[in-house]
């Protein structure tokens, strides 16, 4: 029962500090005003796939991300920044 309090506190805290830093809330018209001229089957389209890209992203770097930038030696930032322009940009592509 111990190890289940203590799982539960550590899934509470990462979605406390994912939460804000995702800001689905603050998104969401950004969105909507980039998706207007598609229909509620693409928007929903490009819902899923920035969805799953996102999952991935924090999958990998869950599991692999020390390793990963202790390789590369390159700078949190950098990497940020370059996931985040990729993510965008492969979301919008899958309607054209």
């Amino acid at each position: 029962m111990d190890l289940l309090n203590s799982e539960l506190e550590f899934f509470l805290l990462c979605l406390s500090i994912l939460f804000p830093l995702v800001n689905p809330l603050g998104i969401t018209p950004i969105f909507l005003s980039m998706t207007e001229e598609y229909d509620q089957k693409d928007r929903v389209l490009i819902v899923k796939r920035g969805a799953m890209i996102g999952t991935y992203t924090l999958i990998i770097f869950a599991l692999f991300g020390s390793v990963i930038f202790t390789f590369s030696g390159l700078l949190l930032m950098v990497i940020a920044v370059q996931f985040v322009n990729n993510g965008v940009t492969a979301v919008f592509t899958v309607l054209h």
